[in-house]
């Protein structure tokens, strides 16, 4: 596990871990998990509880976030693993929860990053420059 060895301004050096990702859920956004606005509700307790469950702390952070942009998308995820992005939309149901979470479990495991799993790739897309590879 990475450490960034950091000086504090009191002249301590402190290690604070370097995750391998970053798992943003919007669900306090504009759109995402607006019923009232037809879209399906966001089940950010699940994703909690999948990350504690899986110990998943020190190799992925997990941010409730509010709006990533892409609004027309609805129930919006971002995850940046190790300089990869990858964009969900629709992630709106406990299957789909499960296998990202299965995602994760397998990228930590690979030695190289791979694309996202066949029932995840459906509720991919491209929200910038580059490809998911």
């Amino acid at each position: 596990m990475a450490h960034n060895h950091v000086q504090r301004p009191d002249g301590q050096v402190s290690a604070a871990v370097r995750p391998r990702g970053k798992l943003l859920v919007c669900s306090v956004g504009c759109c995402c998990g607006h019923v009232e606005k037809g879209v399906a509700p966001v089940d950010i307790r699940r994703y909690q509880v999948e990350w504690e469950r899986r110990r998943l702390g020190t190799h992925v952070h997990l941010y409730q976030s509010g709006c990533l942009g892409p609004c027309q998308q609805a129930n919006v995820v971002l995850l940046l693993f190790e300089g990869h992005p990858v964009w969900f939309h629709s992630l709106d149901s406990a299957e789909l929860i499960t296998a990202l979470y299965d995602y994760l479990e397998l990228l930590i495991a690979a030695p190289k990053f791979v694309p996202p799993t066949e029932l995840l790739a459906s509720c991919t897309f491209n929200r910038g420059a580059g490809t998911i590879r």
